[in-house]
């Protein structure tokens, strides 16, 4: 990964999926223009996601190294006519007991993955739910084993979902032998 999209995915954890991360020296949020589609007068076209609900955004234009939050309600973002790489989303969803819960991707950091907006045009990308959840297995030289919770979105995205403007317990897990037993169970733990 280069190091401007390094700085811009850490700007991106840090001003637009509310998590706690510093960003590097001399690199500050105010570096992420918000695009306004009233007000922007030149080409245009739209970035649809398949979640159609309340959804954030950050995209770099390949060209200038510009950062673009975008931002939608229905899953349809407009965008600047251009080339960029996806960065990251937030997505929000409301739960049957009217619970807000976020989802949330840094896209930049398992592959990268880059999209051309044409003007009047429509780019459609793979991105949040459905979510596939995994339990990654290894076994240490020592005969130890160690567990990792994996959710990975539409797009194979590593995402984590959480009730949105609070932290949550990670998931648990229980390690059942072949007789059934319980053999072990705990927490998963954050980072």
């Amino acid at each position: 990964m280069n190091a401007r999209r390094q700085s811009s995915v850490s700007v991106l954890l840090a001003a637009v999926c509310g998590l706690l991360v510093l960003a590097p020296a001399g690199l500050l949020a105010a570096q992420i223009e918000i695009f306004d589609p009233a007000k922007y007068t030149g080409p245009a076209g739209k970035i649809v996601f398949p979640y159609k609900g309340e959804s954030v955004l950050v995209v770099q234009d390949t060209q200038s190294g510009k950062l673009y939050r975008l931002s939608t309600t229905d899953g349809t973002f407009a965008a600047p006519a251009g080339q960029y790489t996806l960065l990251g989303y937030q997505s929000v969803a409301i739960d049957e007991n009217k619970e807000r819960w976020a989802f949330y991707a840094n896209m930049a950091t398992v592959k990268t993955r880059e999209i051309t907006v044409a003007a009047d045009g429509s780019q459609d990308v793979a991105a949040g739910p459905p979510f596939v959840a995994s339990v990654s297995v290894t076994k240490g030289d020592d005969g130890n084993a160690s567990l990792s919770f994996n959710l990975l979105g539409a797009g194979g995205d590593k995402c984590i979902v959480r009730k949105a403007n609070t932290m949550t317990d990670p998931p648990g897990f229980q390690v059942v032998s072949a007789a059934g037993e319980v053999v072990w169970q705990g927490q998963f733990k954050y980072g």
